[in-house]
């Protein structure tokens, strides 16, 4: 009976209960005293990001990069008491500014677009140059490719658009963000994501990125 009692524990998430699915992106996260789904550590990338570390092969010399998971060392008890932080602050956000915008991210990360163009491509890298580049928590509604927004910064609405935006997985780095060519072009409610904004400057940490009534079409 133990024996069937592991099998089941290692097929569901240690946090939400829920099934752990097929590997899509970055999949499901061995932690201490189990295994997580990849939806609840999409919740956490944001603060807890991937950490690239980049070694030298013993034998052939070459560069080889691999992964860092902070989670990995967490409990379930613990990531269960971050996630349930997350989704107070979230509620805070939304009762503030839910009749006003169509979606809203928190910036905890700010940075500027230098990709190289054996990585992502002659058009994108030429789209991205210099471009501003945000992370953070969406705390209701969704952003997609080409949405107007504002960016707010106390009284100030600076107006922008979004050149591409990216969910926060395996891209937690700033430099694989820009040079990942796999996007899904849109991000949604309670996701970490990354978002190229149509600007050089102007944005600071914890700024809000809001979604305004209208649309481009």
């Amino acid at each position: 009976m133990g024996l069937f009692n592991k099998k089941n524990a290692d097929k569901s998430c240690s946090v939400c209960g829920g099934e752990l699915g097929k590997k899509r992106l970055g999949g499901a996260v061995r932690i201490s005293d189990g295994t997580i789904c990849e939806n609840c550590a999409v919740l956490l990338r944001g603060d807890y990001p991937l950490a690239q570390q980049v070694r030298i092969g013993y034998a052939t010399g070459a560069r080889v990069r691999t992964d860092a998971d902070p989670l990995a060392g967490f409990t379930a008890k613990f990531i269960r008491e971050l996630i349930e932080e997350k989704y107070r602050e979230q509620e805070k956000i939304r009762e503030q500014y839910q009749t006003l915008y169509r979606a809203v991210l928190t910036v905890d990360y700010v940075g500027i677009a230098s990709p190289r163009i054996i990585n992502a491509g002659f058009l994108r890298s030429h789209a991205l140059e210099n471009k501003v580049i945000v992370r953070g928590f969406v705390h209701f509604g969704t952003f997609s490719s080409r949405d107007e927004v504002l960016i707010l910064h106390g009284e100030d609405r600076m107006p922008s658009d979004i050149l591409d935006c990216v969910r926060c997985y395996t891209c937690s780095d700033l430099m694989n963000m820009v040079n990942e060519q796999i996007h899904f072009s849109q991000v949604e409610e309670g996701e970490n994501a990354w978002l190229v904004l149509n600007a050089e400057s102007g944005v600071r940490i914890k700024d809000k990125i809001v979604k305004i009534e209208t649309e481009r079409q």
